[in-house]
């Protein structure tokens, strides 16, 4: 019963009103835990270059050894729609996010990246500039 009680806790980490309905599209940049791309690999047509994604410490991840894991942009003036896809030990859930990220905003939540025992990340499916 724990363990439906946690696996329940775990698939609602993005917000219901994140999820969009979409065909899968190709993986554009990398996951969790580094930048999308170093500065000087950044490039003005590539959005997903300018996401980023960071870990903090939350007392809520820190119970189960993890930190919370943020999503913001990078870029100084323009904003980004971003889809993201959950990964639980590295296989797909089936989860997709949608977060649009303003510059200078601050930095949205994703979840735990440690979720019973195992590790959790977003990667981003598809990115595009809204201006």
């Amino acid at each position: 019963m724990r363990a439906l009680a946690s696996l329940a806790w775990a698939l609602v980490l993005v917000p219901a009103a994140m999820h969009v309905s979409a065909a899968p599209l190709p993986a554009t940049t990398t996951g969790v835990g580094a930048p999308a791309a170093d500065a000087s690999a950044q490039t003005t047509d590539d959005p997903g270059s300018f996401v980023q994604f960071t870990h903090e410490d939350d007392s809520n991840c820190q119970l189960r050894d993890g930190k919370k894991i943020f999503v913001h942009s990078t870029h100084p003036t323009r904003r980004i729609r971003v889809w993201l896809d959950r990964y639980y030990q590295n296989v797909g859930t089936g989860d997709r996010g949608r977060s649009d990220l303003a510059p200078a905003a601050e930095a949205e939540p994703l979840g735990c990246d440690t979720v019973m025992n195992g590790a959790q990340e977003w990667r981003i499916a598809r990115a595009l500039f809204l201006d």
